[in-house]
């Protein structure tokens, strides 16, 4: 696998906390906490094949959680899956999670390890969340092998088939702001336009399409999850950037 491109800046990143020491982190998911998730967590994660009711929010946990109420919709704990780490498996039928709304965001900026099990699916056409407001629905990727996404955004962005192997764990990275949407892989621009109008979702989800197709669920696995209420700066992201490369052998 190519390892992620993080620039000048990436040696100033070393701690594994370096993501909440930049400002304006929402949400943050990492699969090695649900190994030390307490009883008043629903259903706690300990071994693997353990079903995740709830992936605590690192930033506040209990605001910000992702859930899944439904016993047999809910992601499995997988050991050992990335760089001897743990990582979420979504069945492509029905698993997911639910977040709380994120409509009042005005911009934003997400980091996701993940890799999906077929590449392109066949039938599945493999679901990653559902993040914006377009009527389009999302899929990563299509039968097509094009990634079609609205993090954060009410136009459905219809990008290219990515060059990166999206078996492998890897990294997506997508920004939105006013007039700016761009998806990069590894740390590499795989689409930007400058036509952008910022809209979140107010039921968002992780691991499925929503909203028009809400049949539509992921193949594959998650590792972590970073959402920023911001576009980061250009130094500030390559910090985030090294610290999941490190961490995840990218």
């Amino acid at each position: 696998m190519t390892g992620i491109h993080v620039g000048p800046f990436a040696s100033r990143a070393s701690s594994l906390e370096i993501p909440a020491t930049i400002d304006n982190l929402l949400r943050w998911h990492r699969s090695t906490d649900l190994l030390f998730q307490d009883a008043a967590a629903t259903t706690p994660a300990d071994e693997a094949d353990d079903p995740i009711g709830k992936w605590r929010n690192k930033v506040s946990p209990g605001t910000g959680d992702l859930t899944q109420s439904t016993a047999g919709a809910r992601p499995l704990l997988k050991l050992a899956q990335v760089n001897a780490l743990p990582a979420i498996e979504f069945d492509a039928v029905d698993d997911m999670f639910d977040w709380p709304s994120l409509n009042s965001l005005t911009a934003g900026e997400i980091f996701i390890i993940l890799a999906i099990d077929v590449d392109p699916p066949t039938a599945a056409k493999s679901a990653l969340w559902r993040m914006g407001t377009t009527a389009g629905a999302t899929h990563y990727p299509f039968e097509d092998a094009n990634i079609y996404d609205e993090f954060g955004t009410n136009s459905r962005k219809d990008t290219t088939a990515p060059a990166a192997d999206l078996t492998a764990f890897h990294l997506y990275n997508v920004r939105s702001a006013a007039d700016a949407w761009s998806s990069h892989i590894n740390g590499t621009q795989h689409f930007a336009t400058a036509t952008n109008t910022v809209s979140f979702n107010a039921t968002p989800k992780i691991g499925n399409a929503g909203s028009p197709a809400a049949t539509t669920f992921l193949d594959g696995r998650i590792a972590e999850i970073l959402l920023y209420s911001r576009v980061l700066e250009t130094a500030e992201r390559a910090a985030i950037m090294n610290y999941l490369d490190t961490r995840y052998g990218l």
